[in-house]
C-alpha cells in the first residue's frame, strides 16, 4: 500500500505514519509520538485521546472485563437432601445451615430443588410438615430444575434464569452437583461490584 506521513494539526506532539490500500485506514496504521515509536508504550489513556484526535471516535480506555463463569461465582459442594426425605428434615437443615435451597438428589441425579418458599407454600394449603408426618420431600418439591455447566458464562446463566423466572441453578459436572447459584448470590455480588466501582 501507499504510505504517507504528517502532522496532527490539532496536537503538534503527535506524528502519524499511515498506510493506505489493500483495504486498509490510514488512520489505522502505525501512529507515532515525538520520539515514541511504538502505541504500546503509551498509556491507555493517551492512547484513547491519541485515536479520538484521529478518528473522531471517542474510545474507552479501560480493558474489558472478562465475563466469569457460573462456576467462578457458584456456591461449592452446597448441602443437599434426598427425594423421600422428609419435609421437616428439609425445613430443619435449611435452619440449621441459614439457607434458603436445598438440591434434591434421587439416587446420584438432582431431580429438583426445594426452597423455604415451597415449604411455606405447602404449610399453606395444608401440608403437615412437623417432625411427626409423614411428609416427604417428593411431596412438596418442584420437579422444574435449571442447570449450567461450570464453565458456562454468568452473563448466560443470569440471562437464562431471568427469561425462565427461576431463582436457583444448579451447576453439574460430570454428572455430579458441582455447585449452587441462586437469585440471592446474584444480588450480594452484584452489591460488591457496584461498591468496589463506587470506591475507585
Amino acid at each position: 500500500g501507499k504510505c504517507s506521513s504528517f502532522q496532527s494539526s490539532t496536537d503538534p506532539a503527535l506524528t502519524v505514519i499511515g498506510y493506505s490500500g489493500l483495504g486498509a485506514r490510514c488512520e489505522t496504521g502505525v501512529r507515532q509520538l515525538r520520539g515514541v515509536h511504538s502505541m504500546a508504550s503509551v498509556r491507555p489513556a493517551r492512547q484513547a485521546y491519541i485515536l479520538e484526535r484521529l478518528t473522531g471516535e471517542t474510545r474507552d480506555p479501560r480493558p474489558m472485563a472478562k465475563v466469569p463463569t457460573i462456576g467462578s461465582v457458584m456456591t461449592a459442594f452446597p448441602y443437599f437432601i434426598e427425594l423421600d426425605a422428609h419435609a421437616a428434615a428439609a425445613r430443619t437443615m435449611m435452619q440449621q445451615f441459614k439457607i434458603h435451597h436445598l438440591p434434591v438428589r434421587d439416587g446420584e441425579k438432582i431431580v429438583s430443588v426445594i426452597s423455604e418458599q415451597e415449604l411455606q407454600r405447602a404449610e399453606v394449603f395444608g401440608r403437615d410438615l412437623s417432625i411427626n408426618s409423614d411428609t416427604r420431600v417428593s411431596d412438596v418439591c418442584s420437579r422444574v430444575v435449571h442447570f449450567a455447566d461450570p464453565d458456562e458464562p454468568l452473563d448466560t446463566v443470569l440471562k437464562h434464569m431471568s427469561e425462565a423466572h427461576v431463582d436457583v441453578t444448579c451447576i453439574v459436572k460430570n454428572g455430579k452437583l458441582a455447585g449452587i447459584y441462586t437469585f440471592t448470590d446474584a444480588c450480594r455480588q452484584f452489591a460488591e461490584l457496584l461498591s468496589a466501582q463506587a470506591t475507585k
